[in-house]
């Protein structure tokens, strides 16, 4: 399969389910390039901090990005979700059970490594509270937040792989960093201090592999290509 990239930029619509209009204007993705740290590129200001083009006279204020040979890296990123977590033997006494899985792929100096995290919801104090959290499932990234809202599910892996109508999972990919653990393992692998941020995804959804498995009980999974860069601690 080939894949195509497209760089700091994507034309994907915001997500349907945004609880604020304020951003009905933009994909969620710029919200989190704006968290981002920036620069001036040149002019007067040339490597001093800025957040928007006003701020840097006969320049433009961008993401700052190291640089050096480890510094930008692509990878294949593989989001598993189980709406139904089993025990080996099928003997579960708790159904229902929500989990996701990230899988990092790096090939690097002629060797594959291999970076993944199991996530599920863990809050409540007492069983009761634990199951229901779990059958909810958990948060990954910032799809938690107040503007996205949406819970790790199968359903909304594959309800994600089309462009239009949205929400879109190449916007949920864009600028992520994921979380403190994976980042840790990218560092430590590269050896370069800094935060990894994903700049590249695939075009549009159909470059995106998937395999639903909504209907016959096994796990569902979405897979594709990215572009890590890591930006200034």
């Amino acid at each position: 399969m080939h894949y195509r990239y497209v760089f700091h930029s994507l034309a994907v619509a915001t997500l349907l389910i945004a609880a604020d209009s304020a951003y009905a204007a933009s994909p969620v993705s710029q919200l989190r390039e704006a968290q981002l740290p920036h620069v001036c590129k040149g002019g007067s200001r040339k490597g001093l901090p800025c957040t928007d083009d006003a701020g840097c006279p006969n320049s433009k204020c961008e993401i700052s990005f190291l640089s050096g040979p480890d510094a930008t890296f692509e990878a294949e990123v593989t989001l598993i979700v189980d709406d139904d977590v089993s025990e080996f033997d099928g003997t579960e006494e708790v159904s229902g059970v929500i989990a996701a899985t990230v899988l990092l792929e790096i090939k690097d100096k002629g060797e594959t490594h291999f970076l993944a995290q199991t996530y599920q919801n863990l809050k409540g104090h007492d069983f009761k509270a634990l199951t229901d959290a779990l059958r909810a499932g958990p948060f990954l990234a910032d799809t938690g937040s107040p503007v996205s809202n949406r819970r790790a599910a199968e359903f909304r892996l594959n309800e994600a792989l089309t462009d239009d109508p949205f929400p879109s999972i190449l916007d949920d990919f864009l600028f992520e960093e994921g979380d403190s653990e994976m980042a840790d393992a990218v560092r430590a692998l590269f050896g370069v201090t800094g935060r990894p941020v994903v700049v590249d995804v695939p075009k549009d959804a159909s470059f995106v592999e998937r395999s639903d498995h909504v209907a016959d009980g096994l796990a569902s999974l979405v897979r594709l290509k990215v572009k890590v860069r890591f930006v200034a601690p």
